[in-house]
């Protein structure tokens, strides 16, 4: 089944890593956004701690009423736990936060108008390299039959120089002939290999890919001659 237009940018837009890049910028500039609008709202913060030790915790200290002993004096449990809560309220910032909301919102305009760039320059590109593909498919077969008629005249030529019937200086314009069509057809199938190259590219596919491609029909414009002359 033959590639349309449409499948082409279809697939370019799916694979082409510059526009997912871009993409990803304008997400992460959207987060900023949502990121900037938080700053203004109360923020709490709960914190809470557990802990256990293997006996708690003492002072050593001299006993007076017997020499060379000690006595243990606790200063905290084996067990503890503990709990805290802060509650913070924007109140005045100086306009931080407001500015800060507008540059983030300003930062998400200029990516995605990059994506959305990125975006229609891809299609462009795809575009461009699909009707090149097809116009040096036509190269090719015009050189193709180019060729066969210079083939056919050189064997008549040919023909006629064994008979006697031209002059060796026609024989050697024909050969010429035919070789400037081999070197022409030549041509146009590294031309032709060279836009399938950047096709492909475009689409993600290795370079010497086949590609099949439907011919695009442009229907006639319902115009006059004096309706045309004003659009120019």
């Amino acid at each position: 089944q033959a590639e349309t237009l449409h499948d082409a940018w279809a697939q370019a837009l799916a694979c082409n890593s510059q526009l997912a890049a871009a993409r990803l910028e304008q997400s992460a500039a959207e987060s900023d956004v949502t990121g900037a609008r938080i700053e203004r709202l109360p923020s709490a913060n709960l914190q809470g701690s557990y802990s256990v030790r293997s006996d708690e915790r003492s002072f050593l200290t001299a006993n007076p009423f017997a020499p060379r002993t000690t006595f243990a004096l606790p200063y905290s449990q084996s067990a503890a736990a503990g709990a805290s809560a802060n509650l913070a309220v924007p109140i005045y910032v100086g306009g931080r936060i407001k500015n800060g909301i507008l540059g983030a919102q300003a930062r998400y305009t200029a990516a995605e108008n990059d994506a959305e760039a990125a975006k229609l320059e891809l299609l462009l590109a795809v575009g461009e390299a699909y009707f090149e593909v097809l116009n040096a498919q036509c190269g090719v077969r015009v050189a193709d039959e180019h060729l066969g008629s210079v083939r056919a005249l050189e064997a008549e030529v040919i023909n006629q120089y064994s008979m006697q019937r031209i002059s060796r200086s026609q024989l050697l314009n024909a050969q010429v002939g035919a070789a400037g069509g081999v070197r022409q057809q030549i041509a146009r199938r590294n031309e032709l290999a060279t836009m399938i190259g950047q096709y492909n590219r475009l689409l993600c596919r290795p370079l010497t890919a086949p590609v099949n491609l439907e011919e695009v029909v442009v229907p006639p414009m319902q115009l006059d001659l004096a309706a045309l002359q004003q659009i120019a």
